[in-house]
C-alpha cells in the first residue's frame, strides 16, 4: 500500500516531462518552419547578388532569432537591436543596402524600426550598459541622437537607468536645443590657448550622418505610405474626377 503514491508520483513526473518534451519539439518545429520560410525570401532578396552560402545563412539564422524573440521583453528588443548590429558588420554594402530595401518581407518591422532597434543597441554596446539596466530601446535610440555634450549630460545626471522617463530624455534634448553653441566648443573657448580637437569635430559629424540616416529613413517611410494612400484615393475617386 505504502508504494502506490510514490508509483503515481513517478507516473505524474515522467508524464511533466513528455509534456515538457512535445512543448520543445513543438517549438522547434515552428522555428523550423519560419527558417524555411526565410530561405525563400533571403534567396529573392540577394537575387542578382554574388552572395555567399555563408551569408545567406546567416541572414537566415539572424531572420529566425529577431521573429522568435519579436514581442517580448525589453531585453529582446535590444538583443534583436545586437543581432542587427552584428548583420550590419557583417554584410557588404551592397548586401546590406538589399536587405535594408526589404526589410518589411525579412522582419515584423519596418526599415526605420531596424535603425532604431540598432542604434539602440550600439549605444549600449558603447556604454557597457547591462541589458537588465538599460533604458528601453526607443530611448536609446533618442539618445543615440544626441551630440556628444547631450549624451554627456545624460550620463552626468544618471539617467542611463531601466525607470528612466522619456520627459527626462525630453527636457535634457530641449536644454541643448537653448544652447546655439554646443557645450564643448563653450569649455573650450574658455581656455585661452586651447582649441577643439579633431576628435571633437569628426565625433559630432558622425553623430548627425547617423541622424541623417534615420531621418531619410523616416522619410522613405512616409513617402512609401503616400504613394499607397493616392493610389487608393485614384481607386475610390469618381471616374468623372479623375479624368479632370
Amino acid at each position: 500500500m505504502s508504494k502506490l503514491p510514490s508509483l503515481k508520483k513517478q507516473a505524474s513526473a515522467e508524464d511533466m516531462n513528455l509534456l515538457a518534451g512535445d512543448d520543445r519539439r513543438n517549438q522547434g518545429k515552428a522555428l523550423a518552419a519560419v527558417s524555411d520560410a526565410g530561405r525563400d525570401i533571403v534567396a529573392d532578396i540577394f537575387s542578382g547578388l554574388r552572395v555567399s552560402e555563408d551569408t545567406l545563412r546567416k541572414v537566415v539564422e539572424a531572420r529566425t532569432r529577431i521573429l522568435d524573440q519579436w514581442g517580448k521583453a525589453q531585453v529582446a528588443a535590444l538583443l534583436i537591436g545586437r543581432t542587427l548590429l552584428d548583420l550590419s558588420r557583417t554584410l557588404s554594402p551592397d548586401e546590406y543596402l538589399a536587405l535594408r530595401k526589404d526589410s518589411e518581407r525579412l522582419f515584423p518591422f519596418s526599415d526605420s524600426v531596424a535603425t532604431k532597434l540598432r542604434r539602440a543597441a550600439e549605444l549600449a554596446e558603447d556604454l557597457r550598459i547591462p541589458l537588465e539596466r538599460s533604458p528601453s530601446y526607443t530611448l536609446l535610440y533618442e539618445i543615440s541622437t544626441m551630440p556628444p555634450e547631450g549624451q554627456d549630460l545624460i550620463k552626468e545626471r544618471g539617467l542611463l537607468r531601466a525607470d528612466v522617463t522619456r520627459a527626462e530624455i525630453v527636457a535634457v534634448k530641449a536644454e541643448l536645443r537653448k544652447h546655439k553653441i554646443p557645450r564643448l566648443l563653450i569649455e573650450h573657448a574658455s581656455e585661452p590657448t586651447a582649441t577643439v580637437s579633431l576628435v571633437e569635430i569628426e565625433t559630432r559629424r558622425n553623430a548627425l550622418l547617423r541622424e541623417r540616416e534615420s531621418v531619410a529613413a523616416q522619410l522613405a517611410e512616409l513617402d512609401q505610405e503616400i504613394a499607397d494612400l493616392n493610389a487608393q484615393l485614384e481607386v475610390l475617386r469618381p471616374k468623372d474626377v479623375r479624368g479632370s
